[in-house]
This record gives C-alpha cells, sequence and structure tokens, in this order.
C-alpha cells in the first residue's frame, strides 16, 4: 500500500493524472500501477514523448517556452494578472504593455510534412 496524492490534471493535454507519492515509495507505486493495468494495457512513456503531446497541446511550461526572457504580455500569461489588486512589483509595466500591445507574441507554429522535424529551439523568421 502507497499513501500518495492523485491529481486529475496533466500536461500532455489529455485526461491524465499526476500522481505524488515518497520517493521511497515510487518503485513500489509503479509496480502496483503496472501490474494493476497490465490487463488495460497500461504503458509507460518516456519523457519525449510527454513532451511531444504537451508541445501538440500548446502547453507552455516554465524554463523552456516560459522564461525571464519574455513578458506575462508576450506569453499570454498575462490574463492570470491581477491587475484590480494592490501594488506589486511590475504592475506598471505589465499594464503599459497590455494597453499598448507587445508586438511579440508566444505561438505554436503547425507545419503539415513529414520531414520538417524541428530539433529544438530554431528561430523562425518571416
Amino acid at each position: 500500500m502507497v499513501q500518495a496524492r492523485v491529481a486529475r490534471l496533466s500536461i500532455a493535454g489529455e485526461l491524465g493524472f499526476e500522481i505524488s507519492c515518497p520517493v521511497t515509495m515510487h518503485a513500489t507505486l509503479r509496480d502496483t500501477l503496472l501490474a494493476a493495468g497490465e490487463d488495460l494495457g497500461l504503458a509507460e512513456i518516456g519523457y519525449y514523448a510527454l513532451n511531444a503531446l504537451r508541445l501538440e497541446k500548446s502547453f507552455g511550461i516554465w524554463s523552456r517556452e516560459f522564461t525571464q526572457g519574455y513578458t506575462p504580455g508576450q506569453t499570454g500569461l498575462d490574463r492570470f494578472i491581477a491587475f484590480g489588486k494592490s501594488d506589486f512589483i511590475g504592475r506598471e509595466a505589465a499594464l503599459k504593455q497590455r494597453e499598448a500591445g507587445s508586438g511579440q507574441c508566444l505561438v505554436t507554429l503547425e507545419i503539415d510534412a513529414l520531414d520538417a522535424d524541428a530539433s529544438g529551439f530554431e528561430p523562425v523568421w518571416h
């Protein structure tokens, strides 16, 4: 038996669950889940597969798509800022950019081609 917290969410953009338990119980939890799901075809996937699913859903994460090099307005995260709250660091700059527009924004580029795989972080010029 493993005591764990289960959240119905997933960075893959599909129905999924994130399970947290003490690190000392990870192997037991993994073995228990794989055994319980064997008849249902439960299988493990790797980090790169999960990352590909995340990117297909345009699900950005901190330190990859969202970094200190981008403003909330550029990433679309400004919609989560409570501008009506009292003053906070960066409020004036974020308001100014919201009113004027950032001139740049993070987008998902979809290419319909079988031989156009990007290896990562290539610029797209227009």
